[in-house]
């Protein structure tokens, strides 16, 4: 079974859900790759059993901004066409 099958065999929402951990999990990544931790918090996290699942559950329960800004981002587009028109914004945050 190819990977697209075993895709499509799963609820849209368990594809949601994993795609949603994925996409948190890899800005967690880009994240270190960015900023560094001091050497103790470094040596701290790393002792987890698994520092990513970790920092993603503590990630995945707070709140944070991140909804008000895809409310921002909804109503700039339908406010004025021009401002969700090209692909300036998914570019300028996937860099």
């Amino acid at each position: 079974m190819t990977s697209e099958e075993i895709n499509t065999a799963q609820p849209p929402e368990i594809i949601l859900k994993y795609a949603y951990e994925y996409k948190l999990k890899e800005d967690i990544l880009l994240s270190l790759e960015y900023k560094d931790l001091e050497d103790i918090q470094a040596e701290s996290l790393l002792k987890l059993d698994q520092p990513l699942q970790k920092v993603y559950e503590r990630l995945d329960s707070k709140e944070t901004g991140y909804m008000d800004s895809v409310w921002e981002t909804i109503e700039e587009c339908a406010s004025t066409e021009k401002s969700c028109s090209g692909s300036a914004g998914y570019e300028k945050e996937n860099r």
